[in-house]
């Protein structure tokens, strides 16, 4: 994609699901543990819930928040994934990004936000792992691959506040690229809708399959 009036060139391709958890399928995926391996994205988030269980209370506020996302993330062995336990963000993309010391990235027609590792200390940058997620219809995620150049989306202010100064310079190589997101989608939030349309029809001529 070359935005118009823009020398910046941006790369993104994507590929959808037809299955139940599809959020924590992609995630499963792009961590490279095969889509297969869903629930095992679903055990390690709840394995960081409650490892770092006071950041994520003075995160969510009230203990009943904090047990409604451990709740959502669990799923008996024939359970069918309703809506409570999906895939949810901003709340979910904290815990993703943590848990795996990734940048996690989530695209819609809203906008997005970028999750870093809230408590981890900055690794390497050619150690970094960036991984991306589109929200089709507010009801289903699809993977996507950007390239190294893609603008994202800013942080969430719930990472501002609670993570730890170690893990506070995650975001440094990454501003110029937030910065260009923002510029993007002042001056073209019609490519944005555009996008996610394109998207939606793709989703639904593989629903009908």
């Amino acid at each position: 994609m070359k935005c118009p009036n823009s020398s910046v060139n941006m790369s993104l391709t994507f590929r959808m699901l037809k299955m139940m958890g599809c959020g924590y399928r992609c995630i499963a995926f792009l961590m490279g543990k095969g889509e297969q391996n869903w629930r095992q994205v679903r055990e390690d988030m709840i394995k960081e819930l409650r490892l770092r269980q006071g950041v994520y209370h003075g995160m969510y506020g009230p203990n009943t928040h904090y047990e409604k996302v451990l709740q959502a993330l669990h799923l008996a062995p024939n359970e069918f994934a309703t809506e409570e336990k999906w895939l949810c963000v901003p709340h979910m993309g904290h815990i993703v990004a943590t848990m795996y010391q990734i940048v996690f990235v989530t695209l819609s027609n809203r906008g997005g936000a970028t999750y870093f590792p809230l408590t981890d200390p900055v690794l390497n940058l050619s150690e970094h792992h960036i991984i991306c997620l589109l929200l089709v219809n507010n009801n289903h995620w699809v993977k996507a691959l950007i390239s190294s150049d893609f603008p994202l989306p800013t942080v969430t202010p719930e990472w501002m506040y609670h993570c730890t100064v170690e893990a506070r310079g995650w975001q440094l190589p990454y501003l110029d690229r937030m910065a260009l997101f923002n510029e993007l989608s002042r001056k073209f939030l019609f490519l944005l809708e555009f996008l996610f349309l394109f998207v939606a029809v793709k989703f639904l001529q593989i629903l009908a399959l």
